[in-house]
């Protein structure tokens, strides 16, 4: 057996987005779509909905438009997450696990397990039963608590959960969903989901706002409306069809040195056998949390080289 090095380039977006550098692309997409269906394209097609996090921004999206019609669908939006984020939250888009009912969540802003198994929202002020999540349980079966008291709203359930156990319980996929519905017994249960602030699509939390007008409404997601010759946000129904705006981040090259050891060659020959590697450190690139939009590539390198561009990559803003 012998043991061989070996480069994988890494493109990704460049998110820097503690301050706006100006660098990313904006482009006006004259189409009509839902928020989500707008969030879709946007990702399959650029990088995401577009974030603004200046003037600046937002003058270059006004001038994309070249009139003053209809509001655009922008990143904006309101997103749901849970009160229990060990591992640190996943939102409603990104690849997680989400067992809502059809036509949910509405418009109300606290998560309930149906009897069904099925999530739906309802008003934080009603008062039901509920379950707690136990972290210190070994068993992740018996990580749920069922607790039945029907006269907690949803903060005097959380307020519960926190003081007797970790928190309201949050589901990750089926099987913790499946044994959630076998403990209902015909009755709905607070989950510890609730709908949070305002957030960008990419994930990035506001500090750039500028509200046109104000606006006592229960629409989730923005837009910007550049109309009577003033640009401002505004809230829009996230089903109602609108125009878009998508950006792009400029990618940027990772150098991966990563060590081999075969029975053969150390570098694979064989197109078939890199493929596989290639697509063995994609799953695994995938499941520590990168975007499927990571792009992965061989290039072979001298000791020397590998010293250079190594150098290189260290003087990137990373």
């Amino acid at each position: 057996m012998s043991c061989g090095m070996f480069i994988v380039l890494v493109l990704s977006g460049l998110r820097c987005s503690a301050f706006s550098l100006h660098v990313r692309q904006y482009y006006f997409i004259d189409e009509a779509r839902t928020w989500p269906n707008a969030q879709k394209y946007c990702r399959r097609h650029y990088t995401d909905l577009a974030t603004v996090n200046d003037v600046q921004d937002l003058e270059i999206l006004a001038d994309l438009t070249g009139s003053e019609e209809n509001a655009s669908f922008v990143g904006l939006h309101k997103s749901w997450t849970w009160s229990f984020s060990d591992y640190g939250d996943y939102h409603e888009g990104e690849r997680a696990y989400w067992n809502w009912a059809s036509k949910q969540p509405d418009h109300s802003n606290c998560g309930i397990v149906e009897s069904t198994g099925k999530w739906a929202s309802t008003s934080c002020k009603r008062k039901m039963n509920f379950i707690c999540y136990n972290a210190s349980e070994t068993n992740i079966l018996r990580r749920f608590v069922l607790v039945s008291d029907s006269s907690m709203t949803w903060l005097d359930a959380h307020a519960y959960c926190k003081e007797k156990f970790t928190d309201l319980a949050r589901v990750e996929n089926q099987q913790e969903n499946k044994e959630l519905e076998t403990m209902l017994s015909g009755n709905a249960a607070w989950l510890g989901l609730r709908r949070q602030s305002w957030m960008w699509s990419d994930g990035s939390q506001p500090s750039f706002l500028p509200w046109k007008y104000h606006q006592d409404s229960k629409d989730y997601c923005g837009a910007l409306d550049f109309g009577h010759g003033f640009h401002g946000l505004m809230k829009m129904n996230c089903d109602k069809i609108a125009s878009f705006f998508c950006h792009s981040d400029p990618q940027r090259r990772h150098l991966v040195q990563l060590k081999l050891a075969t029975k053969g060659s150390p570098v694979p020959r064989d197109p078939a056998v890199a493929a596989s590697v290639m697509n063995q450190i994609q799953r695994g690139l995938e499941e520590k949390g990168a975007s499927k939009d990571v792009k992965l590539s061989w290039r072979s390198f001298s000791k020397e080289e590998t010293k250079q561009e190594s150098a290189k990559e260290l003087k990137k803003c990373v």
